[in-house]
This record gives structure tokens, sequence and C-alpha cells, in this order.
């Protein structure tokens, strides 16, 4: 992982004997998946393209399994382009105008939808 771009972001010290303890980052190797698989409610996950902190294709993909391992709906997935880790258009400008229209037309077509 070391390798990766997005390394010197994390803010983890280089070697193990740098390390803090793990008691310090308990939730440093935290699968969430297996809690994915149980979510029961339609799911909403917007992506930046150029986000650095969050692997985006393998996040995506590990939700759609998780979800699909659960028997459930498919997230709708929404990537920004232009946006990093934050829905922004830039470090502190503006919410990119895809975000809230996608929210908005997400969250009407559930609305709209018939209780199952």
């Amino acid at each position: 992982m070391k390798g990766e771009p997005w390394w010197p972001l994390t803010g983890l010290p280089e070697s193990t004997a740098q390390a803090p303890s793990a008691a310090t980052w308990p939730d440093l190797d935290f699968d969430p998946a297996p809690h994915y698989e149980r979510l029961t409610i339609p799911i909403l996950c917007f992506f930046g393209e150029t986000d650095m902190w969050t692997p985006v294709d393998d996040t995506v993909r590990m939700w759609r399994e998780a979800v699909d391992r659960g028997g459930h709906e498919p997230p709708t997935v929404v990537r920004l382009d232009g946006c990093g880790h934050e829905p922004a258009l830039h470090e502190g400008g503006p919410v990119h105008p895809r975000y809230e229209e996608a929210l908005l037309d997400w969250l009407d077509a559930r609305a709209a939808a018939p209780a199952s």
C-alpha cells in the first residue's frame, strides 16, 4: 500500500516500529462489507472522480458485491467529475451541481415509490 499515490496522505508511519499501538487505531482494519450485506434500505453513494482518500473503483465494487450477497437492491452510484473526497468542485468551493440534483432525484424516486 505504501506504493499507492494516496499513501502520503494517510498520515500513517512509514514502518510498524513507528506505529502507535493497535488500541490507538482500533478500526484501522475494519471491514464494512459484512455490515453492508445486512442493509435493507436503498443506498446512494457519491464519489469524487479524483478522490485521493477512497479507492473509488474498489469501494464501488465492494458495495455492489456486499449488497448482492445480502440479496438486496444494488446501490445507486454517482460519480462527480472534478471532485475529490468532498462533493465540492475545489477545496472550499461550491458543491458540485450534480450532487444536489442527483440527491433530489434519488429521494423523489423513492418517495414516489409504493411501499413494498
